[in-house]
């Protein structure tokens, strides 16, 4: 299991598809018009899509990074740092847009005809700070890490589709556009490769190659424990 962005002066063929997909959205944002991405979508509606979209759009909920890390500081704690500080960087980024150089960013529920919109029950739809979409950064940056980690084609076309999900729920529940996906989706690859690169140096350091372990903590209390004379 390792994070190696480049193999044998090559990329490697998972960062690639990526930042492909990245491309992608983001030459479709800017040849879809505004808002035509949000009514095609959306207009897709019916019961099985707005439930479908309400489970799995939980997925890019940013507290997914919590139990991940403590899952990863029993495999490798150099591992565990990286996905840790994938989920500072990119919650960083997506403030500083948020908060500060888009804050204005308004949603499709403030610029669309509301009578063109199929609003899904139990959804709470917000107004502002459109630009970019937390929950496409959270996803593609937690799938590409995994994707990298543990480099198989099975389980990087389960999370590559998982991320491709989530942001596209983000679109039919009228949460964002296609803009703000497609900046997400860089933010959250661009954070892990931020990541990689600022710990990559200490990747074979002893603590770095250490990893959690509740066997040992069992064995060394069983060690202290006194012994009972028979």
């Amino acid at each position: 299991m390792d994070l190696a962005l480049v193999r044998h002066g090559k990329f490697n063929p998972i960062a690639v598809i990526f930042f492909l997909t990245v491309m992608v959205l983001l030459a479709l944002a800017v040849a879809v018009p505004r808002g035509q991405d949000v009514l095609w979508l959306n207009g897709w509606h019916n019961t099985f899509l707005d439930l479908f979209f309400l489970v799995f759009t939980n997925a890019g909920d940013g507290v997914l990074f919590v139990p991940l890390v403590v899952i990863f500081l029993f495999v490798r704690f150099y591992l565990a740092v990286v996905l840790a500080a994938s989920a500072a960087i990119h919650a960083v980024l997506i403030s500083i847009f948020k908060r500060w150089l888009l804050a204005g960013a308004t949603r499709p529920v403030m610029e669309l005809d509301h009578s063109l919109l199929h609003f899904v029950p139990g959804v709470d739809i917000h107004a502002h700070h459109s630009f970019p979409s937390g929950h496409t950064a959270s996803i593609f940056a937690i799938a590409f890490f995994l994707a990298l980690t543990f480099d198989r084609k099975i389980f990087t076309g389960l999370f590559f589709a998982l991320a491709v999900v989530v942001a596209s729920s983000r679109i039919y529940l009228l949460q964002h556009f296609l803009s703000d996906v497609a900046g997400g989706a860089l933010i959250g690859v661009v954070s892990v490769v931020l990541a990689i690169v600022l710990f990559e140096r200490f990747d074979s350091r002893p603590f770095f190659q250490r990893r959690m372990s509740l066997r040992r903590s069992t064995a060394q209390g069983a060690k202290d424990a006194p012994v009972l004379d028979e």
